[in-house]
């Protein structure tokens, strides 16, 4: 009788077990799906994803390159198991402004029961970099007037312009040449707009410029920008009014 009622007992707890388990839903099969990047400038994009782990430790990268066959890729980073929907991204920097790349998240896990790792990968996503833009000089012939120089500039480009300018010359003394500060000053240009710098001009300079017979005199800008454009290079005449 016993044995009868500790068999009955075993019975039930199984049967309870089984129904547990036909009532858990079932891991999802784990997956990538590649979202569009984010935060793209001239030389650098986020790369963004989402991995659907299905409760399994997986690790996953994103490839990337000029073309489908993804001559890159971030380094390997793991989701530990019992985790379920995973948002990932990664920065990528050094790319060649104003140029297509194509990407896609890839994943490596083992299933539950299997010996063996599989690889899921999501589509390929495509994003442009910025155009690299540039600083324009408006006028080479800059106007001093009462101790400054007018510098019309315009920030040709899709991001704000900044840096530092500066105008010199080069004059001869007794032993050799020397280097002679007109102007300097640090600017920031809207991007695809135009603005007018109004830099001080040194004494010493002034003294050259009233030097002259017609009030001209010629020197160099420089601007050295911080926001990924080209050097900007130009000779200009400085014109006392």
């Amino acid at each position: 009788m016993q044995r009868t009622v500790r068999r009955l007992a075993l019975l039930t707890a199984c049967g309870a077990m089984l129904s547990a388990l036909a009532a858990t839903p079932a891991l999802a099969a784990t997956s990538a799906t590649t979202l569009p990047a984010s935060s793209v400038t001239n030389t650098a994009a986020t790369l963004e994803g989402t991995v659907s782990t299905g409760g399994v430790s997986t690790l996953w990268v994103f490839q990337y390159g000029r073309s489908e066959n993804y001559s890159h890729e971030t380094s390997t980073r793991v989701i530990p198991g019992g985790f379920g929907d995973v948002s990932v991204s990664a920065r990528i920097t050094g790319l060649k402004a104003d140029t297509e790349y194509h990407f896609r998240l890839a994943v490596l896990y083992t299933s539950p029961g299997s010996y063996y790792s599989s690889v899921a990968y999501g589509h390929d996503v495509t994003f442009t970099t910025k155009k690299n833009g540039e600083l324009k000089l408006l006028s080479h012939d800059l106007t001093v007037k009462n101790g400054s120089v007018s510098i019309p500039l315009k920030c040709a480009s899709s991001q704000d312009c900044k840096g530092k300018l500066t105008i010199d010359t080069i004059v001869k003394i007794k032993h050799g040449f020397a280097t002679v500060t007109c102007a300097k000053t640090d600017f920031k240009i809207d991007a695809d707009k135009e603005k007018t710098l109004h830099p001080s001009v040194s004494g010493t300079c002034m003294g050259l410029l009233n030097g002259t017979k017609d009030h001209r005199y010629k020197t160099h800008l420089t601007a050295e920008l911080t926001t990924g454009q080209p050097r900007v290079s130009e000779h200009v005449t400085l014109i006392r009014k």
